[in-house]
């Protein structure tokens, strides 16, 4: 290489005869910026080193098409485990102005946000996992019988309530940093919530205390601005216009509902009144692609639940890095079988038999009591969506 390509300028590359050492051919190397959008920053990312701190940013974005734009931001590190690694995950969040007080949205692809994840998919040598499971379960959504809530996940610009996003390369002072995906991050606007005082969204962090084996302890805003757990595990990332308040006290209250429920009833009973608190036609395909790709963080850890009506609850998917085999720090793939129900002598089944890190207590009441119905859709969608060929 006797020139390197930048950002806006080609490079040139010329091959050179090992023996007389005379050039033979040349060929261009293309401009960066003709191949993906880039996102450039200024400032002391380094100090960015916990999902607690925030640092300011200068930012300026262009894509092949000639499409740019500058603003300031303020990231932090996202992530748990990932946050150990290298190449940081980051929350980004961009603003007009360099003392970050006014907002700037900007249309990425699914609506003007100003918020967004730059994912660096640290284990992922394909880049492609993350956002590959999570459209196939936006297909999935695209597949089910139309209730109201089925149709409004459908008609989200995001996948159906889990993550999208697109490649992009990221310069931190001038260097190249590397490649990203630039993602739809898990807050209230990927579920297209309104405001409403009956919408919340809950993640799950950790395999503590998020297997429904324990009530919640209610939310506390911790030093971060982050509403989390009292006994460990959730975060509390939206919950409506009663945030204004400070009053968390009825989410806590419904999901318990739904925890409860899931603890005292099992059989018929739990066939016939889970509905109130959960949308089943959710939890079936969860379930379904939860063993399909090897979904092994989402069995408890890596979770999203939704409420748009403050009652019934609704799982969806994201950090989808650890699928298709890939184990949790990307240095060897999984055994086909090591993430399997299975089937006992006496016609039950037994969801923690090498489910990973814990039993879950919905899934297994789920594969009981909706044995034939999660049969008939899986059969379903292996003949489309989580057909080989797609």
């Amino acid at each position: 290489t006797t020139q390197e390509a930048s950002a806006f300028e080609t490079g040139l590359e010329v091959s050179v005869c090992s023996v007389c050492h005379s050039a033979s051919t040349e060929r261009v190397i293309p401009a960066h910026v003709t191949t993906m959008p880039i996102l450039y920053m200024e400032g002391n990312y380094t100090e960015a080193t916990t999902a607690k701190n925030e640092v300011k940013m200068s930012v300026v974005y262009t894509t092949p098409d000639g499409q740019m734009f500058t603003s300031y931001a303020l990231i932090k590190v996202q992530g748990a485990t990932s946050a150990a690694y290298a190449k940081k995950n980051y929350t980004i969040k961009l603003y007009k102005n360099e003392d970050c007080s006014s907002k700037f949205k900007i249309d990425l692809g699914w609506g003007k946000e100003s918020k967004y994840c730059l994912k660096a998919n640290w284990i992922d040598y394909t880049q492609a996992r993350n956002i590959v499971a999570c459209r196939l379960w936006s297909d999935m959504v695209d597949t089910r019988s139309v209730s109201d809530i089925q149709a409004r996940l459908a008609g989200l610009p995001t996948n159906a309530g889990a993550i999208d996003g697109f490649p992009i390369a990221v310069y931190m002072n001038g260097e190249f940093y590397g490649l990203y995906t630039m993602n739809v991050p898990k807050d209230e606007w990927m579920f297209g919530m309104d405001g409403s005082e009956t919408e919340a969204l809950l993640a799950a962090d950790d395999w503590l205390n998020t297997d429904f084996s324990v009530l919640l302890d209610g939310f506390e805003e911790n030093s971060a601005g982050d509403y989390v757990s009292n006994n460990g595990g959730w975060e509390l990332k939206y919950f409506g216009t009663e945030k204004t308040t400070g009053s968390t006290e009825w989410v806590t209250e419904s999901f318990n509902d739904l925890i409860r429920f899931c603890q005292e009833n099992d059989g018929e009973a739990f066939r016939t009144g889970i509905s109130q608190y959960l949308d089943v036609d959710s939890a079936i395909d969860y379930l379904i692609l939860l063993y399909a790709i090897y979904m092994r963080d989402n069995g408890s850890k890596n979770m999203l639940w939704a409420t748009y009506d403050g009652k019934v609850w609704i799982p969806s998917v994201y950090d989808q890095d650890g699928t298709f085999g890939m184990v949790w720090d990307g240095k060897r793939y999984a055994n086909a079988d090591q993430y399997l129900p299975y089937v006992k002598d006496d016609g039950s089944i037994d969801a923690n038999y090498k489910l990973g890190s814990g039993y879950f207590l919905l899934w297994d009441r789920m594969l009981n009591c909706f044995t034939e119905e999660i049969l008939i859709r899986y059969q379903e969608l292996r003949e489309g969506v989580l057909s080989v060929e797609h």
